[in-house]
């Protein structure tokens, strides 16, 4: 019932397109996997995540789900038609976004990833991408999606909390990962926290130091990128650069014991904090903001909107 219309992306388990009711009209996103060809017994990375969406469904932050099943030996994943990711919403902006910006956009992606922890879900991947901006009334909406590697950090039946590991193969994207993901160390909910600690940075600053480091190995790269976050000069001088709330942030953070549930109120505070000094209490407006907001873009007044960026491709700039 579904007529594809644009090719959003590919992987090595299916791809996400865009697509049309044919009775309808009403916008979707489909996302299409099948089991992997060098891994045949793992599950479909789909089907997983359409679980996933399951346990989070009626969150308003949360893309709701049209349907899930299986067609013509591929596993569909139907979603609502949401706008631009943070990404996409950084390069558009000249590669980094105002303060204000991060801050209130920093107050939504917070409260989700607290959500998905009230469900029993650690999400194991937060990255820009995966924060996507809501279109037409929703525009001021931001949704986290893409659940493939979230998973359950309590056993559902006993309620106790998943034990601690050493020795697990590195998943997530590195650049943000937490720096105990880079030795092999089980991930809970403070590596989250601090991963989206780092993704608030790369937005307000437009890169991080580790992305610009030269290493002769992928591996020799990925153990740089470690020692860089444990602590290192760059680290600290990031976070000298940086509103002080945010050195408090990754104290805390990192201050946690693998089991240990953060302090939500305080880390929520600190974005009050900032909100309250800045004098921003009461504007719910992002800044810079398009008047054509209900386009789903927050594209700076400088910029003309064109129809191109409207779905959210945005691989012709």
């Amino acid at each position: 019932m579904y007529q594809m219309t644009k090719l959003f992306g590919t992987g090595s388990s299916g791809y996400v397109t865009s697509a049309f009711h044919v009775l309808t009209g009403s916008e979707v996103v489909l996302k299409l996997g099948t089991a992997s060809e060098d891994m045949p017994d793992m599950p479909c990375v789909v089907r997983y995540e359409a679980l996933v969406y399951s346990l989070l469904r009626g969150h308003p932050g949360i893309p709701s789900c049209k349907w899930s099943g299986l067609d013509r030996g591929s596993y569909v994943l139907s979603l609502e038609q949401l706008g631009v990711n943070l990404e996409q919403l950084r390069r558009l902006s000249r590669g980094k976004l105002s303060w204000k910006t991060v801050v209130m956009l920093g107050v939504q992606m917070f409260n989700r990833v607290e959500f998905a922890y009230s469900r029993g879900i650690i999400l194991r991947d937060i990255k820009p991408d995966n924060f996507v901006m809501g279109v037409g009334e929703k525009s001021h909406i931001v949704y986290l999606l893409d659940f493939g590697l979230a998973k359950l950090y309590v056993n559902p039946s006993t309620g106790e909390h998943i034990p601690y590991r050493e020795g697990r193969v590195p998943l997530g994207t590195m650049p943000f990962s937490s720096y105990n993901v880079h030795f092999g160390r089980e991930q809970g909910r403070r590596d989250d926290l601090e991963t989206l600690g780092y993704v608030l940075l790369y937005l307000l600053h437009g890169t991080l130091p580790w992305q610009e480091i030269y290493a002769p190995s992928k591996e020799a790269g990925l153990r740089r990128m470690a020692e860089m976050k444990a602590g290192s000069t760059a680290f600290r001088d990031l976070l000298a650069h940086s509103p002080a709330e945010f050195t408090t942030y990754f104290d805390h953070c990192r201050g946690l014991k693998f089991e240990e549930k953060p302090n939500y109120a305080l880390l929520r505070q600190l974005f009050s904090q900032i909100i309250e000094r800045e004098g921003w209490t009461g504007d719910t407006r992002f800044d810079p903001l398009e008047r054509s907001s209900d386009k789903g873009t927050l594209v700076p007044e400088e910029y003309k909107l064109d129809v191109r960026f409207i779905g959210g491709d945005l691989t012709t700039l």
